[in-house]
């Protein structure tokens, strides 16, 4: 065999060995993702129904509400995340509102909440955050009022329904911090040998950091002298992007409650079942070129669905007072990635009410 021969035999098993190791020894491609969520939103719905007659229009009414989250499960898809802790989080907010109903049954309004965010991350002490939540700012019309029977002004109610459109805006004027207060990495294996490696973020603001629109649409039916039904939908859509250039997916629900009076218009019970959807984020994700300029490019994270009973009491201690509790119990869950969601949720508010 010739000497160059024998060179070229060399180089190509030279070649095939190096490529051999490279490709052995080399680690596992690796991706990494980066998702960020929110919780403090939703939460057990206010108690809207009097048992009560309402004074006729106009007519002011004052509220205060009182209410409660707890988070401390956290979800990959539609079961539990055991892997790694997460942390726990609490939240409670006290609002004032104000409405005014005119005599044309259309209604202008505005809450204000205020409220603390408490915060358990799994190896760190506990922090606590107090400020104001996001106001709000709203109108309503009543669509349909209730059809009374034949026979003069004085005659029941007869199919006693109402329907009411509300839409609103949100103004982020509550806190809002744009660091993460709770942070998971999560490292799992991937198709081809390679290495998936996600970051989940978990914000814990009281205030969402951008504006927004509020709108649902609310059925009242009294189906019997002691029996009322409400059906309701609601939507939040976001308007603009916060501080650090997220735009928060948007909020849907859907909500049917039954209620029965133990006391004619002094005590009642309520039960029924809520439906949420909040869809995805979008974040803006760093990414490098070829020759190392950093570059964003938005991406859509962190979606989740709820489905949650409700059980609750209605009290008027007084005609021109209305009071309520509601306990709001998630009985299924589905999580986009990792998320910390809801344990349980609770809330409580009274409404006074006065013709003018």
């Amino acid at each position: 065999m010739s000497r160059a021969r024998r060179s070229a035999r060399r180089l190509r098993w030279t070649l095939t060995l190096a490529w051999a190791a490279a490709t052995f020894a080399s680690p596992a491609h690796a991706h990494h993702g980066t998702s960020t969520t929110r919780v403090g939103d939703g939460g057990a719905p206010r108690v809207g129904a009097r048992l009560s007659s309402l004074p006729p229009a106009p007519r002011l009414e004052l509220g205060l509400s009182l209410d409660t989250q707890y988070f401390d499960r956290a979800r990959a898809g539609s079961e539990a995340y055991t892997k790694l802790p997460l942390g726990s989080v609490w939240v409670n907010r006290l609002s004032l509102s104000a409405q005014l109903e005119l005599a044309s049954l259309t209604s202008v309004g505005v809450r204000v909440p205020t409220g603390v965010v408490s915060v358990k991350p799994p190896e760190a002490p506990s922090h606590s955050s107090t400020g104001l939540g996001d106001v709000e700012l709203f109108v309503a019309q009543e669509l349909l009022t209730p059809l009374r029977s034949l026979g003069g002004a004085g005659a029941r109610p007869k199919t006693p329904v109402r329907l009411i459109l509300r839409a609103g805006v949100v103004a982020p004027t509550g806190v809002y911090e744009p660091d993460s207060q709770l942070t998971l990495t999560d490292v799992s294996g991937g198709p081809g040998g390679s290495i998936g490696v996600n970051t989940y973020n978990t914000r814990t603001s009281l205030g969402g950091g951008s504006w927004a629109a509020s709108g649902a649409l609310t059925l009242h039916w009294q189906l019997s002298s002691r029996t009322a039904m409400q059906l309701e939908t609601a939507l939040s859509l976001p308007l603009s992007r916060t501080s650090d250039d997220i735009l928060w997916g948007v909020d849907e629900s859907m909500r049917g409650l039954a209620s029965f009076e133990l006391l004619p218009e002094r005590l009642g019970v309520l039960g029924g079942v809520d439906y949420r959807r909040h869809a995805s984020d979008e974040i803006q994700r760093d990414i490098s070129t070829a020759g190392g300029a950093p570059l964003t490019r938005p991406e859509r994270v962190g979606g989740r669905r709820e489905l949650a009973a409700l059980a609750g009491l209605q009290l008027a201690p007084a005609r021109s007072l209305s009071c309520g509790v509601l306990l709001h119990l998630p009985l299924w869950q589905h999580a986009s990635g990792v998320q910390l969601v809801e344990t349980l949720s609770a809330s409580a508010n009274c409404a006074w009410t006065v013709g003018l």
